[in-house]
């Protein structure tokens, strides 16, 4: 470890249900996407896993840092973060729609299989006992 770094470490707790495209972009080594559009905003903040939507199993993970509501001008100037293209598909679906903002995408190398109960659209509650560990300096 750096001398003087901070080691933060967190435990996985909640996970995103997520279309497939954006999962797997997410969690990309290369240019991922970092910016999720979503139609809320979230307090949530920490580790987080994503389910396929579709799916019953955790794929990748990724840390939820930030959240804040979109202009269409902060759109436009982010979109290797987003990594969508038209304006008019986020207006359209969201009266207001939020970025959620992900760093440290990761995919897992094997996907571990997890309860998903019925209803559950947006998130779900899993007890994995995956940490994560971050070095800041």
């Amino acid at each position: 470890m750096l001398p003087g770094a901070i080691v933060r470490t967190m435990t996985m707790n909640s996970a995103l249900i997520i279309r497939p495209t954006w999962a797997d972009k997410l969690t990309a080594g290369e240019d991922p996407k970092t910016w999720e559009i979503r139609g809320s905003n979230t307090k949530k903040r920490g580790l987080v896993g994503f389910i396929k939507s579709g799916a019953s199993e955790v794929m990748g993970s990724a840390e939820l840092i930030d959240s804040f509501p979109l202009t269409k001008e902060l759109y436009e100037a982010n979109m290797e973060k987003h990594q969508t293209e038209f304006w008019g598909d986020v207006a359209g679906r969201y009266k207001t729609p939020w970025v959620w903002v992900f760093e440290n995408g990761t995919r897992l190398e094997t996907p571990v299989p997890v309860e998903r109960k019925k209803g559950q659209v947006a998130w779900a509650k899993i007890d994995m006992g995956i940490k994560s560990q971050s070095r800041y300096r």
